[in-house]
């Protein structure tokens, strides 16, 4: 999968920001539940422009936002007219660790997790530190980080 590419600022959308308006404890509730159920559920959720996922442009850098349910990207389309143009992706959770991370780390692209809300608010992450954060919630809950890439 391909990372889109030339977005012109028409194509731009409002930068996710815990603190334009959604609390940070809000945020964070929403990351915590992001590793609680991609590694529960063995997947995530990102949204598709023609093949290529979605990047938002982010204080100098860029960002794709990654859901861990499909209910709560489908709250984004239903909540947000604009993203209902956009196709809703599945990605195991292997897949997401051992192809997708690298990818993005590869363009120094972040991460964000669960974003929601009316201006679409939450946490960006490097890819290292996202790693770093599942790994402790894998640990802290005893799931096995074999057990979240299949064993590869």
């Amino acid at each position: 999968m391909t990372l889109a590419e030339g977005q012109n600022t028409a194509d731009r959308f409002p930068l996710p920001n815990p603190l334009h308006g959604d609390s940070v404890s809000l945020a964070a509730a929403h990351a915590a539940k992001f590793y609680e159920e991609a590694t529960a559920e063995r997947r995530v959720f990102t949204f598709l422009v023609d093949g290529s996922f979605l990047v938002f442009p982010v204080r100098g850098g860029e960002v794709v936002p990654f859901w861990s349910s499909l209910s709560r990207l489908q709250r984004v389309q239903e909540s947000h007219e604009k993203y209902r143009r956009y196709t809703a992706d599945e990605i195991p959770l292997s897949d997401f660790l051992l192809k997708t991370l690298p990818q993005l780390a590869n363009e120094q692209i972040r991460v964000g997790v669960n974003w929601s809300g009316d201006r679409l608010t939450g946490y960006d992450l490097t890819v290292d530190d996202l790693r770093h954060n599942l790994d402790h919630w894998t640990r802290k809950h005893k799931v096995g980080r074999r057990d979240l890439t299949d064993g590869r």
